[in-house]
C-alpha cells in the first residue's frame, strides 16, 4: 500500500511541475515587447508651457515660480538673479 502512495504522490508532484511550466512559458514576456512612445517621433516638437497651461492651470502657476520654471524661456535680465550693476573684472 505504501508503495502504491508514494508513486501517487510522485506522479503528482511530477504533474505539478509540468503544470506549472507550461503556465511559466505561457506568460507573455513585456521585455521583448518593443514600445513606441510617440514623444519621441521625429514629428513632435515642443509646444512650449503655454500649451500645458491650457489644461494644468494650478500646476503651471506653481511650476513657474520655481527655478526650473524659470529657466525654461530665453534668458533675460528679470529673470535673473545675477547684478549687472559695475564690478570689476575677475580672470
Amino acid at each position: 500500500m505504501t508503495n502504491y502512495l508514494f508513486r501517487a504522490i510522485t506522479i503528482l508532484v511530477f504533474l505539478f511541475f509540468i503544470f506549472v511550466g507550461i503556465q511559466c512559458s505561457n506568460q507573455v514576456k513585456t521585455s521583448d515587447t518593443p514600445k513606441h512612445y510617440s514623444s519621441l517621433d521625429s514629428n513632435v516638437h515642443y509646444v512650449g508651457m503655454g500649451e500645458c497651461r491650457q489644461c494644468h492651470q494650478s500646476i503651471y502657476e506653481s511650476y513657474v515660480r520655481t527655478g526650473m520654471g524659470s529657466s525654461i524661456d530665453l534668458a533675460s535680465h528679470k529673470k535673473s538673479s545675477a547684478r549687472f550693476n559695475n564690478h570689476s573684472i575677475v580672470y
